[in-house]
């Protein structure tokens, strides 16, 4: 058990001085040794209490601030060699991050590539909000977990893919502006605001790589302007078996449930069940 850990980093512009990347009221760490010896990592327990956390310019691609309550979790093996981690439940409780990601990152200049596969049984986060701010500050979202549970999570990150078999959000809230586009009356696309969201989401899967489709005749497909720069590297396939939300603009779903694709030829909805309660 640590209480009162600081990690710090060498300034990035003064000499001399240091950054606080993160400090932890309290940690608890249970590691047994012998199958250090054999590359594998097996954690027992995992508890850190009252992280506050500022990667600054650790972490190319995103400046990442905020403070985390409580995390914890259990694995019984993570193997370094074969560059495999698998997870029991995760828990992270009353977290507040707020993500900035960069309008440029420094070329990858390392010689080896991340193949890293991580696959947990649970993770559930609980009284969390997360805000996620575009280069530019052109785009700016606000996302709010009352209670969020995500089962079978599994991420590969040489393939860039992710797989859940269920995300389940309860009494969540999401807001996104887009800037600098000015907010109209109604339902304003560009200025999202949902409360009470409650959704059930399963087989999620997310491919962060060129993948053309031909859409099916019963396809129904979006044709915004902007859909292909915002997913021609992605494709992303998940069923929709239960929601409901209120929007700003008066607009309430009391029902939903749909199956939904993306592509880099658009958003497809070859089932779409939404009602409201009038």
């Amino acid at each position: 058990q640590v209480e009162g850990a600081l990690f710090m980093q060498p300034h990035d512009s003064v000499a001399g001085q240091q950054d606080t990347v993160a400090h932890v009221g309290r940690m608890v760490v249970d590691v047994p040794l012998r199958p250090l010896f054999d590359q594998r990592v097996v954690v027992r327990t995992l508890e850190i209490d009252r992280l506050t956390l500022n990667t600054a310019e650790y972490v190319a691609a995103a400046r990442i601030k905020g403070y985390v309550h409580r995390l914890s979790l259990r694995s019984d093996g993570i193997d370094l060699k074969s560059e495999l981690v698998g997870l029991q439940q995760v828990t992270v409780d009353s977290a507040r991050l707020s993500v900035a990601l960069c309008d440029s990152v420094p070329p990858d200049t390392s010689s080896t590539t991340t193949q890293w596969v991580i696959d947990a049984d649970v993770l559930r986060l609980t009284r969390s909000q997360l805000h996620l701010s575009m280069p530019g500050d052109s785009l700016r979202m606000q996302i709010g977990l009352a209670d969020t549970r995500i089962t079978a999570p599994h991420v590969d990150l040489g393939r860039s893919l992710y797989q859940v078999r269920q995300l389940a959000l309860t009494r969540c809230y999401f807001a996104m502006d887009q800037c600098p586009v000015p907010a109209v009356e109604g339902l304003d696309v560009h200025h999202l605001s949902l409360s009470d969201v409650s959704l059930t989401l399963d087989s999620i899967f997310l491919l962060m790589a060129p993948v053309v489709e031909v859409p099916s005749a019963d396809t129904v497909t979006s044709s915004l302007p902007d859909l292909r720069q915002m997913f021609g590297g992605m494709t992303m396939r998940l069923v929709v078996t239960s929601g409901c939300m209120k929007e700003k603009s008066g607009l309430t779903v009391s029902d939903l449930h749909a199956r939904m694709a993306v592509d880099s030829m658009g958003i497809h909805l070859p089932q779409l069940h939404l009602a409201t309660p009038h």
